[in-house]
């Protein structure tokens, strides 16, 4: 059994289903678990812990997954996480709306464990994936942080400026190159 350092949040209100997902990722080699029994807690402990996945339940009293998965999403230190809903419900309307909400999968209940552990491993290693990417590649650039630097080029060109051709040009070729990184970084991130 190998021992695998990522930190799983599972959330789930029914204590049986947290247990046997619990146990089941153990037996697999993910020790690292931190668990929450509704979307308050889940909110709270995915902020303190910054987990590598979320294995979320859909329905729950409080907060739905739904709900819970929205508001990770708004949240720059969570919005990465990938989240794998766990549910019983199957209407296309519901997966729909788990994927607009933001999720990266769906597991349907009661889960399938070979199925489960894969698109667990998955998710973790394409993760790990874009965090290398990253890491290694400073052209791929989160693209809020290129329209950032696109307005702070046009905010630092007065207006008296912007009238002589020569700083219009040089306007043009910032956004250009602006463009370009974007261009790049959406390309990288499509690949991973």
């Amino acid at each position: 059994m190998k021992n695998n350092s990522s930190l799983i949040l599972i959330v789930e209100d029914y204590l049986p289903n947290l247990q046997i997902l619990a146990k089941t990722l153990e037996s697999s080699g993910y020790n690292n678990i931190a668990i929450a029994s509704n979307g308050e807690d889940a909110l709270k402990t995915a902020s303190q812990t910054k987990p590598d996945l979320i294995l979320l339940d859909v329905t729950m009293p409080g907060i739905s997954g739904y709900e819970v998965c929205e508001t990770l999403r708004s949240k720059n230190e969570t919005q990465n996480i990938p989240i794998i809903f766990l549910t019983a419900k199957i209407d296309p309307e519901d997966i729909e709306e788990g994927y607009q909400k933001g999720g990266s999968d769906y597991i349907y209940k009661p889960f399938n464990t070979p199925e489960l552990l894969a698109r667990v491993k998955t998710h973790l290693q394409l993760k790990k994936a874009k965090e290398e990417l990253l890491r290694n590649d400073p052209l791929t650039l989160p693209s809020e942080l290129l329209q950032m630097l696109e307005d702070t080029i046009a905010e630092a060109i007065s207006e008296e400026e912007k009238k002589s051709h020569s700083c219009l040009e040089k306007l043009y070729t910032a956004k250009r190159l602006t463009n370009e990184l974007k261009a790049n970084s959406e390309n990288c991130l499509k690949s991973s």
